[in-house]
């Protein structure tokens, strides 16, 4: 039961810093990278956990896209 309550806080709070990314990216403002990039890594996780790869790989790539995206900026 533990690792579920660490993988639903992981959800929640990959929920709260994705609506932090879209008041950011909204705003258009360069940290709405950094933010994209810990929301994605966030879900790397919950997706290994989830044994969700696909999900997981995707949201690998989504971190490779945000350090371009920060170094590009």
């Amino acid at each position: 039961m533990e690792g579920s309550a660490v993988e639903q806080t992981l959800e929640y709070f990959g929920v709260a810093s994705g609506l932090l990314y879209l008041y950011l990216e909204i705003r258009q403002k360069k940290v709405m990278w950094v933010v994209g990039l810990l929301t994605s890594l966030i879900y790397v996780f919950v997706f290994f956990f989830s044994k969700f790869y696909a999900g997981m790989a995707l949201n690998i790539y989504y971190v490779l896209i945000s350090l371009y995206g920060f170094l590009r900026w």
